[in-house]
């Protein structure tokens, strides 16, 4: 990663949820957006959602593992600048989210082999899933989230 985009990225770190509800509300209503990107003169990533209902029999402890695995997986790709793990709320449902320097680098990531094993396992262990693509823009203290793809419904949208 670029030392600029490493900089810039750490902004992220404070990035938190506002509401209890952030795992089916729009996702720029849900963080701390502006109060972290508030100070930052130019930004333009990437950012993939992924917003689920958990399967009741799920191996929680299983996908904990895939998850951290893909994690360790693209800080070693590089151009991964935020990821947020979120958590069930008492419906099994859940929003997490990955932050990225550009597109490039994301799909690249979403095509090594941990993060493979994680898509792999999502399909039996989840209810439905929806996948998002967003734009994360900020400039001198506007920060703008637009959605840059329909939402991408996963197969298993017939279980549930």
């Amino acid at each position: 990663m670029g030392e600029a985009g490493e900089r810039s990225g750490r902004v992220l770190d404070g990035l938190r949820p506002l509401r209890a509800d952030y795992a089916v509300a729009p996702i720029l209503e849900s963080f701390n957006w502006v109060e972290c990107l508030g100070s930052v003169e130019h930004a333009d990533w990437y950012m993939v959602a992924f917003r689920s209902i958990r399967s009741g029999d799920a191996d929680d402890r299983l996908l904990y593992e895939l998850d951290a695995l893909a994690h360790e997986e693209a800080i070693a790709h590089t151009g991964l600048l935020h990821y947020f793990g979120g958590e069930l709320d008492a419906d099994r449902r859940c929003l997490s989210f990955c932050v990225w320097e550009d597109r490039t680098r994301a799909v690249e990531a979403a095509g090594l082999p941990r993060h493979r094993d994680a898509i792999g396992a999502a399909v039996s262990m989840y209810d439905s899933y929806v996948l998002e693509r967003y734009r994360v823009s900020a400039r001198g203290g506007d920060v703008t989230i637009e959605e840059i793809e329909p939402p991408q419904p996963s197969d298993a949208l017939s279980r549930s």
